[in-house]
C-alpha cells in the first residue's frame, strides 16, 4: 500500500499539519475542499500533533462518518461551521434549488424538508453541507444580488 504526503495548513491557526494518505484519498483532497477540511477537523478533535499511519487510518474513517452524519443533521443543535462553496457546488445548489422552489410556493414541502433534501443531493455528490448551510447560502445570495441590484440603480454608480 503507497501513501503519499498531504500538507495542509490550518488558515486559522497558522499551523501545517502533514498526513499521509492513501492513493484514493490523495487524489480526493486535491480536488474537494470539504474532504480536507473533514480531515483537518479530525486533526483537531484528537490533539495529537504527528500523526503515525495507523492514526491515519483513523482519521480518514471518522471523516467518512461525518459524511454520513451529515446527511442526518436537523436545524437545531446544528454546529455552524464554515463551508467554503466551490463554483460546481453552487451552481449544483442552485440547480436543485429551482429544482424543489415550486414545492414550497405550492405548499408541498416546507422549507425545513427541501434544504434538507438539496443537503442530501449535494452530499450525494460529495459536496458535504447541512440544510442550515444550504439556507445561508441562499440568504446570503439573495442579500449579495439586492446589494448590486441596488447599487446598480442609483445614478452616478459604477455597475458592479
Amino acid at each position: 500500500m503507497s501513501l503519499k504526503k498531504y500538507s495542509i495548513l490550518d488558515a486559522k491557526t497558522n499551523n501545517n499539519y502533514e498526513v499521509f494518505l492513501n492513493q484514493n484519498d490523495y487524489e480526493k483532497a486535491l480536488t474537494d475542499k470539504n474532504f480536507v477540511f473533514q480531515i483537518l477537523q479530525n486533526i483537531k478533535k484528537s490533539g495529537i500533533s504527528t500523526k503515525k499511519v495507523d492514526e491515519i487510518e483513523e482519521v480518514m474513517s471518522e471523516s467518512e462518518e461525518n459524511k454520513e452524519n451529515n446527511t442526518n443533521k436537523t436545524f437545531e443543535g446544528e454546529s455552524s461551521e464554515t463551508v467554503i462553496w466551490s463554483k460546481s457546488a453552487t451552481l449544483l445548489f442552485l440547480t436543485l434549488y429551482q429544482e424543489y422552489a415550486p414545492e414550497i410556493e405550492n405548499g408541498k414541502c416546507n422549507q425545513k424538508t427541501v434544504f434538507q433534501k438539496i443537503s442530501q443531493k449535494l452530499t450525494e455528490n460529495e459536496f458535504v453541507v447541512s440544510p442550515k448551510q444550504c439556507m445561508t447560502k441562499l440568504t446570503t445570495m439573495k442579500r449579495m444580488y439586492k446589494k448590486i441590484k441596488d447599487h446598480n440603480s442609483k445614478s452616478g454608480n459604477d455597475r458592479q
